[in-house]
Parts: C-alpha cells; sequence; structure tokens
C-alpha cells in the first residue's frame, strides 16, 4: 500500500469518526431531554459540554427545517440526516481529490 493510499484512508477514517462522535452527541442531547432537572444538575459540566458542541448545529436545523409535530420535536433526526449527508459528501470529495 503506497503513501497515498495510506493517506486516503487516514483522512477518511477521520471523517468517518467525527461524523460518528456528532451522531452520538446528537443522541445524547435529544435523551437529555428526557431526564429530570435533579439528573442533569448532578451531570451539569457533561451535559453542558454536549449541549454547547451541539446546540448551534440544532438551532440551526430548527431554523431551517422546522420540524415539529405537537409536543415531539424531531429535529435531531433532521440534523441527524445532515451529519450523515455532509459525511458522505466530504467522502465522495476526498475520493475525487485522491481518484480513488
Amino acid at each position: 500500500m503506497n503513501l497515498e493510499n495510506k493517506l486516503f484512508l487516514t483522512l477518511a477514517n477521520i471523517i468517518d469518526g467525527t461524523a460518528t462522535f456528532f451522531m452520538l452527541l446528537i443522541l445524547i442531547r435529544a435523551l437529555m431531554t428526557w431526564l429530570r432537572q435533579d439528573v442533569l444538575m448532578r451531570f451539569y459540566k457533561v451535559f453542558k459540554f454536549v449541549a454547547g458542541i451541539i446546540d448551534p448545529l440544532m438551532n440551526f436545523t430548527a431554523r431551517i427545517l422546522p420540524v415539529r409535530l405537537g409536543m415531539i420535536d424531531f429535529t435531531p433526526v433532521v440534523a441527524l440526516f445532515i451529519v450523515e449527508a455532509l459525511k458522505y459528501l466530504l467522502l465522495f470529495v476526498l475520493k475525487l481529490f485522491f481518484r480513488v
């Protein structure tokens, strides 16, 4: 395996890992809304970290495409779709760049 292929695989793994990390944080953020206030306060620093990273994406998604059905907010589902689509777009561009 030559250096170019190793670089391609490394970058593809970084893109995939970052997308997976963001998707996990989106799911954690969605589950946070179901927790009681005392649980949220016990793990305040963790939840503040997750909210600080994910809330800008969720707010952007809610502004662009408000997807609320009664009391149910489908913004996390749309955000997951956006992250997945962005991952595939970046991988496609990477394949074009490396001509794989």
